[in-house]
């Protein structure tokens, strides 16, 4: 287990609050393995050990991304063209980063805009396979992309690969690869540079989950298989959560509905000034 949130004073070590929970976790499991079950009957007896508290959660505002998309089609080059898919692709799937970076053109149907994730996270441990939808926003970049890569292809005697391999490929030595971790980042960093953005492509798989949920929250499912995860309570811990404005709009809406009119905010007290300064 890794210590990164952890902070050293005077010798010793002062543990953030995710830190304490997550090793009080296995602590727990150890005792229980070992038939100890005194945290447990802590726990029983109402005693408050350490919790993780939901982290914030980082995502781009949509005007960013269209900062992003703007600036990547004025970069030159493959590269540009690599990045400016990136930023298009991303936020408009949820893909992790090297989902689409180990994604085959084989994998990817424009009839039907989905994507076959044949490389998900913890391949062969406990992810599975599964298919994505493309959302509208990127199909049109999709199809702008595809035709530069094959413009890119050809121009480099390597029209065999049109229909096959990297969706994103990396032309190396004659031939074609998936790009490295490491290759996107740089290409990334230089739009940063750019727009003056400050960003992850991990960001961009949030985004795309909060983006999702201010249009539509009851969407929370539907945004939680689109991502792979088990649960949407993962979905909502880790990339994306009903915004308080949302909510108030929502409550606010329901009981408008229910009452048959808008409410009414001033009251009589109010217009009486008869009321108790920052209750009204």
């Amino acid at each position: 287990m890794s210590i990164r949130n952890s902070k050293q004073r005077g010798g010793l070590v002062d543990w953030s609050a995710p830190d304490q929970a997550q090793y009080m976790s296995a602590l727990s499991q150890l005792c229980l393995s070992c038939g100890n079950t005194v945290l447990q009957r802590i726990r029983d007896e109402g005693e408050r050990l350490p919790t993780a508290t939901p982290k914030d959660i980082v995502s781009l505002e949509e005007s960013d991304l269209k900062t992003l998309r703007t600036a990547a089609g004025g970069m030159e080059g493959w590269n540009g063209d690599v990045v400016g898919f990136l930023v298009s692709f991303y936020p408009y799937t949820g893909l992790r980063p090297s989902e689409l970076r180990l994604a085959n053109i084989e994998d990817l149907d424009v009839k039907s805009w989905t994507l076959y994730v044949a490389h998900p996270k913890g391949e062969g441990k406990y992810a599975k396979k599964r298919t994505v939808i493309i959302l509208p926003p990127a199909r049109e970049p999709t199809l702008v992309f595809l035709a530069k890569r094959r413009k890119r292809l050809e121009e480099n005697g390597l029209a065999v690969f049109v229909e096959s391999g990297p969706l994103v490929p990396s032309i190396h030595e004659g031939g074609v690869k998936h790009y490295s971790a490491s290759a996107f980042r740089v290409m990334k960093h230089r739009l940063e540079d750019v727009t003056g953005l400050s960003f992850r492509l991990k960001d961009l798989r949030p985004t795309f989950t909060q983006m999702t949920l201010d249009k539509d929250p009851t969407l929370l499912s539907d945004v939680s298989k689109q991502l792979g995860h088990a649960t949407s309570r993962t979905t909502e811990l880790h990339y994306g959560r009903i915004r308080d404005r949302t909510a108030f709009r929502r409550l606010e809406e329901a009981w408008t509905e229910h009452a048959g009119s808008k409410p009414d905010i001033k009251s009589d007290l109010i217009e009486k000034k008869e009321y108790i300064p920052g209750y009204a």
